[in-house]
């Protein structure tokens, strides 16, 4: 990118906000995977005791292995979110500050944005131009406590 400038960069910019796009995309998948686990959290009784075991106020053996692997498997989810709505806001920020330093690359990433929006994919939606004091802001997602991102060693 570096030695394009005027519509060649708008255009390479504009490929720029549309990966962010995606980005943002797939951090609502994770969030959603994410929320769909934490709503397991109050069903455990019911499936991991026989009708003796929850009459007696005891768990089936299985019931602390699936908390352990439902708590990191949330954990992952929601740290993914995270990584991927981080990717989001880094790649439009990008953009925007490319944009800020050439007026036509400027023009025609934004119009290019705007013939998408005109007939957006409707998986993905409308691409908002990007902004170059855009802040990280969303929800933070469920992580359980005690949670620890693995290591590559892992």
């Amino acid at each position: 990118m570096a030695d394009q400038s005027g519509e060649a960069l708008g255009a390479s910019l504009y490929k720029i906000v549309e990966a962010a796009a995606h980005c943002g995309d797939m951090a609502e998948s994770f969030l959603a995977a994410n929320a769909s686990l934490q709503g397991t959290q109050n069903g455990t009784d019911g499936a991991f005791g026989s009708r003796e075991n929850r009459a007696g106020g005891q768990s089936s053996p299985v019931e602390g292995a699936w908390m352990s692997l439902r708590d990191q498997l949330q954990g992952i989810l929601g740290q993914n979110y995270v990584n991927f709505k981080d990717a989001e806001t880094a790649l439009r920020t990008i953009a925007a500050d490319y944009a800020a330093t050439d007026g036509g690359a400027a023009a025609e990433m934004n119009r290019l944005i705007e013939d998408y929006n005109d007939a957006p994919d409707p998986d993905l939606g409308d691409i908002a131009p990007p902004r170059s004091d855009e802040k990280p802001d969303y929800p933070k997602p469920d992580i359980p406590d005690g949670y620890v991102e693995p290591s590559e060693d892992e």
